[in-house]
């Protein structure tokens, strides 16, 4: 039953308090001292004393923050510290009740897993079916309560008071207790809670507030920011010690934000101890996340500040600090700043750059460090000299020394001795960096090893690296393999390893294509494999020269030897007095600078602290006035608003009924306040009463059912007790009879198994003798395979050498006859009216790509004779014709090599150099010189291309109508230039040249895309080569093909074969571009621009190009901003398309339906949704 006592003063209700507890009525005590909690005066300070005191023995948390919410509104401005008694005295009974159960119970910190979480409910299950708890099981749960209320009581007081700058101190003082608790019973869910409800993110945003209320706390104040940073150090260091890393780093990140705040209001706040315990926390972190890049540069800006802080940074401390730098650097792994394989696999580059900028920013570093950077930062700053000579020594072996095959021997007897240091100093952190200085160290011997050897046994290469055994030693090479740090590859029938890639020969075709290594590195270890094989053939056939080479380079090792150590010890003197002289100017610098500073800083804080004492005063005064107002103005509306509750009150009506509206709205507020408590009591009185009746009555039902329920619970008790003994009987003959069962089924089995044992065993006897005939046989032909695929090998290869001989001595006869031409070219007067071309240098005095790309299309001429033949060669009936001096027979109109109606009475001539006939095809020929005119007339051009073509100078024939169309001459459109453009379109089709211009209507452009069309489908059907493997229409051959025509000679059949369909696809993809482009804009057009690019999207879906269609689309978007851009312009030209014509919309609208179809159809979601945008 609860009590309706209420006093008035605190003296009586304290007492009476005593009186309730002395009858066991602690629950009624902590009500009657909760609802008298008011004003604050002395006797409330043991009031609370006694409160709390209570509500831990009761572990009620929720009357508990609310008693001390009311406390602390009482309390915050008139006595604090009587607040902080309060607290302390809450926390200190919670933390004694737990350590009592803690030693009571059996139960395993362990073992409670999250202290907001409730009961189980198969625990509450169990209590109530089972009618009393077990022992154990009441013994496993004194402790979780207990834990749980203490968590609770330092959520509730950090809650109680954030953001409130009176009780500071307080909430500090407890959040380190907090700290002190998880890490005492381990309890991590709980330490990553209490670190996300530390409330520095309100406090950050209380400030950009517009309205501050007076107790919030500011970040301009430095207490405020000393407190918040001592509480963030101790937040750090409770993480570490859990070994709760990623808590710790963002610990450290909150430190950084502080520190950063703190600079910019005082730079006197960031004590350098405190900057130098930062460092060594995150230095902590780093290590243990595996980053050892930033681990050195923690320890290396700790270094600077130690440095910065003693004037006299030498002795012990000096060399410690140094040590550690060292060997933490020495420990960083080559590339370590780069991304890893899955980054880069992921693509997700650029939040890896972004990650390591935030690092930087951690250790105030203003560029991302790099291995290379923090080694000559090192060797500036003199530490490898400060450092201890142990460590020095293994530095100068690692950065300085090249000795593969003896310098992991070295190192880890220096790494013993480093280990023997760090336990004779008591620096244990020596010992840790000795793993990852020795993966460094193997890393780079295989590095080495693989600039000097080819190949290597796994023996010999385990005893160079004594670091690991033979399945680690694998498994790092896979390592440091797939880091692309060594090309190398593991043999394990020659038991050895070879560096480099794997031939291309034997390689699979992904493999040798998309392979790790760069293409570059594929040309130079291929020309590297080449020059190595021809310098064995010649030291081969010149041993005179093999022991001059051997004896100069002994000599030169012998010199090398004796002038070594000099030379290196005289480079490192000489660098040393120049960072001495660096050092001791840049200390001349700084101290002029801060002697000027200081005096400056001094007149500076002189004026502001006089600017500070006048605000201050005008400050209080205005703060005065202001609060004085705030009172006045908080009263008026206190009053006002209360009246207005008063009257939606449920009771103001009862008050209106019983003593009339005129007499209630008469009262003032305490009259209506004293009338609505006196019927509130008298309704409580009657209800209290009612209240009584009942639960008398549920009593006596309560204590009926009991009894009765006593006498059932025995009579199921005596039953279950006679009934045991009988079913355990029961349970026991059952399992007897089974047991029984199973091993008589055992034993049958075995007999049957054992009867067939040997006919087993002969028949897998005979089976082998049966087929050992067929063995035989098979082995023989096995034998007889292999023997013919290696004749056939070798008959390759000769054939393949007697080619590249031919083409050496085809070379060799195209030069004398280029040279031969060049004597009998006739002189400049005699051909001066002749179109100047010029002539093409030297093959050898051009670039390999250049040389390449010229010599490509005659190489496919000497290896496909008949199709050269096609090209250059007559045909027997246009030689008929020329010996019997006819006209050959007309073609059908649109056939390629049909002249003009008006000009088939003309004799074809065949244009001759000095009265001599062309040289055959099958040569390397130089552009031959056109006899034309510059002025000539479309019928004469268009009949000279005719007979260019009739002797296969395709090209002369391209050039001559290319200079007639780009002069332009003609004003008015006839007949013949569409006969002309249809001719040059074809030109270009068969020499595959796109970058021409296009300039003429839908008939000539059509005939260009057709016979493209036609062209590519052919290449088609005679290559083998997959669409899937041509990337990229825009990009060039592979710069292997290059250097391997220029070395072979000739591009292999197979290479020439994988080659056809290429190009002919690039010249349709430019021919569509360049269409597109020449007709953008036009009004004229404008059909035949949206023809073509619809052409252009069959052709992309017909041959999957996805990067093409891409651009496609790029393009079109361009051609309609530009459309837009035009209707913008003040002149808009007269073949502008004008957006307000309708026509042009459909036409638009059209193409991009078609696109949006094309986009669909090959999957490309991306462009779909631009196209439909």
């Amino acid at each position: 039953m609860r009590a309706n006592y209420q006093s008035h003063k605190p003296e009586a209700a304290l007492q009476r308090a005593h009186e309730f507890i002395s009858v066991g009525k602690q629950r009624d005590a902590l009500q009657s001292l909760h609802d008298l909690i008011k004003q604050w005066s002395q006797i409330y300070e043991q009031i609370m004393l006694k409160y709390v005191e209570l509500c831990v023995n009761l572990r009620n948390s929720t009357l508990a923050k609310d008693g001390l919410y009311q406390y602390k509104i009482l309390t915050q401005q008139v006595a604090v510290k009587s607040l902080e008694t309060v607290l302390e005295t809450f926390l200190t009974l919670a933390e004694q009740k737990t350590l009592e159960a803690q030693k009571s119970s059996i139960e395993k910190i362990e073992e409670i897993d999250d202290l907001d979480v409730a009961d189980a409910p198969e625990n509450l299950l169990l209590s109530f079916v089972s009618g009393a708890v077990p022992q154990d099981r009441m013994d496993r749960t004194v402790l979780s309560p207990w834990l749980r209320f203490q968590w609770d009581t330092f959520r509730n007081c950090l809650d109680l008071l954030r953001n409130n700058v009176y009780v500071e101190q307080i909430y500090h003082h407890i959040a380190r207790q907090s700290f002190a608790f998880c890490l005492q019973y381990q309890r991590r869910n709980e330490f990553r809670k209490l670190s996300d409800i530390l409330h520095l993110t309100q406090v950050q945003k209380a400030q950009q507030a517009q309205t501050i209320p007076a107790h919030a706390i500011k970040l301009t104040n430095i207490e405020s920011l000393t407190l918040m940073l001592e509480t963030r150090l101790c937040q750090l260091d409770t993480a570490i010690n859990m070994e709760l890393w990623q808590e710790a780093y963002k610990s450290a990140e909150d430190l950084h934000n502080l520190m950063q705040i703190g600079k910019d209001k005082d730079k006197k706040i960031a004590k350098p101890s405190s900057y130098v315990n930062y460092y060594d926390k995150i230095a902590l972190v780093f290590w243990k996340g595996g980053n050892t890049l930033f681990h050195a540069a923690s320890l290396l800006q700790k270094f600077n500040i130690y440095k910065d802080m003693k004037k006299q940074f030498t002795g012990e401390e000096a060399t410690d600090q140094a040590t550690r730098v060292l060997l933490a650097t020495l420990s960083i792994p080559d590339g370590a700043e780069n991304p890893s394989i899955l980054t880069k696999h992921l693509d997700i580059e650029e939040q890896h750059v972004a990650n390591t900028r935030i690092l930087s920013a951690l250790l105030r570093m203003p560029i991302i460090p790099t291995r290379n950077g923090i080694l000559k930062e090192i060797a500036r700053l003199n530490i490898p000299e400060i450092a201890a000579p142990e460590v020095f020594e293994l530095y100068k072996c690692i950065e300085n020394d090249f000795d593969p095959l003896h310098i992991a021997t070295n190192v880890q007897g220096m790494l013993l001795e480093i280990e023997k240091l760090g336990e004779k100093l008591g620096y244990s952190e020596y010992s840790q960096y000795s793993n990852s200085i020795k993966q460094t160290v193997a890393a780079k011997i295989v590095k080495q090893i693989s600039s000097i050897y080819e190949s290597i046994t796994l023996e010999h290469l385990s005893e160079i690296i004594p670091f690991y055994n033979r399945m680690q030693l694998e498994q790092f090479l896979v390592d440091i393999c797939k880091q692309h740090s060594v090309s190398a590859h593991i043999d394990h029938r020659q038991n050895c390893i070879y560096f480099g890639p794997e031939d291309a020969i034997l390689a699979s075709e992904l493999e040798s294509e998309n392979g790790n290594i760069s293409e570059i590195s594929k040309i130079k270890m291929q020309v590297s494999s080449v020059y190595s094989r021809l310098q064995d053939v010649y030291l081969d056939i010149d041993q005179s020269s093999v022991k001059e080479l051997q004896e100069k380079l002994a000599r030169q090792i012998k010199i090398y030897l004796t002038h070594k150590d000099g030379d290196f010890e005289r480079i490192l003197a000489r660098r040393k007095k120049i960072e001495h002289y660096k050092e001791s100017t840049e200390q001349m610098k700084q101290e002029k600078l801060l002697q000027v500073q200081m005096l400056a800083n001094k007149q500076e804080e002189k004026r502001r602290t006089e600017e500070y004492k006048k605000l201050m005063e005008e400050n209080k005064e205005n703060e005065q006035r202001r609060k004085l107002a705030e009172q006045e103005e908080i009263k008026r509306r206190v009053v006002a608003e209360r009246m207005q509750k008063q009257k939606s009150h449920p009771l103001y009506e009862m008050l209106v009924k019983e003593l009339g509206e005129e007499a209630v709205e008469k009262m003032d507020l305490e009259q209506f306040i004293i009338e609505k408590r006196n019927l509130l009591d008298k309704e409580r009185k009657e209800q209290q009463n009612r209240m009584l009746q009942q639960e008398k009555k549920f009593d006596y039902n309560v204590r009926a059912v009991h009894l009765e329920e006593m006498l059932v619970w025995k009579e199921l008790s005596d039953e279950r007790q006679a009934s045991a003994p009988e079913i355990f009987d029961q349970y026991e003959t059952r399992r007897i009879d089974e047991e029984i069962k199973a091993r008589e089924k055992s034993l049958e089995t075995f007999q049957l198994l054992t009867k067939v044992k040997d006919d087993a065993i002969k028949f897998m006897r005979s089976t082998i003798q049966s087929h050992a005939e067929e063995l035989k046989v098979s082995k023989e032909q096995w034998k007889e395979k292999m023997e013919s695929v290696r004749e056939k090998v070798i008959e390759k290869l000769a054939n393949e050498r007697m080619k590249k001989w031919q083409v050496e001595v085809e070379r060799q006869k195209r030069l004398e006859e280029e040279q031969r031409r060049k004597e009998e070219q006739p002189p400049p007067q005699q051909v001066r009216k002749v179109e100047a071309i010029p002539q093409p240098r030297q093959p050898l005095e051009k670039p390999l790509t250049q040389q390449h790309q010229e010599s490509r299309p005659q190489q496919r001429q000497e290896l496909r004779p008949q199709q050269r033949q096609d090209r250059q060669e007559p045909s027997p009936q246009t030689q008929q014709w020329r010996d019997q001096g006819q006209k050959p027979p007309s073609q059908q109109r649109g056939q390629p090599n049909q002249p003009p109606p008006q000009q088939q009475g003309q004799q074809p001539q065949q244009q001759q150099v000095d009265g001599k006939e062309p040289p055959k095809a099958g040569k390397y020929l130089p552009p031959h010189v056109p006899n034309y005119q510059q002025n000539q007339k479309p019928e004469a051009a268009l009949q000279r291309a005719y007979e260019f073509i009739s002797v296969g100078k395709q090209r002369d024939a391209l050039q001559n109508l290319y200079d007639l169309i780009k002069g332009r001459r003609q004003k008015q459109w006839s007949q013949i230039h569409e006969q002309i453009m249809l001719k040059y379109v074809e030109l270009c089709v068969s020499l595959r040249n796109s970058t021409v211009a296009v300039k003429s209507l839908e008939t000539v452009l059509s005939a260009l895309l057709t016979l493209a069309e036609k062209k590519t489908l052919e290449a088609q059907k005679s290559s083998i080569e997959k669409m899937e493997e041509i990337d990229d229409l825009d990009v060039a051959d592979m710069p292997e093909n290059l250097l391997l025509s220029v070395v072979s000679g000739a591009v292999p059949q197979d290479r020439m074969d994988r080659t056809v369909l290429s190009p002919w696809l690039r010249f349709q993809w430019d021919t569509y571009r360049n269409c597109l482009d020449l007709l953008r804009n036009n009004v004229y057009v404008e059909q035949i621009y949206h023809h073509i690019a619809r052409q252009s999207f069959a052709f992309c879906l017909q041959y999957q190009r996805r990067n093409e269609f891409r651009k496609l689309s790029d393009m079109l978007r361009l051609h309609l901003t530009q459309v837009q851009k035009a209707q913008q312009a003040q002149t808009i030209p007269a073949h502008a398309i004008k957006l307000t014509n309708i026509d042009s919309l459909t036409l638009m609208l059209e193409t991009r339906l078609c696109q949006l179809d094309t986009a669909i159809n090959m999957e490309l979601w991306q462009e779909a949704y631009k196209t439909a945008e």
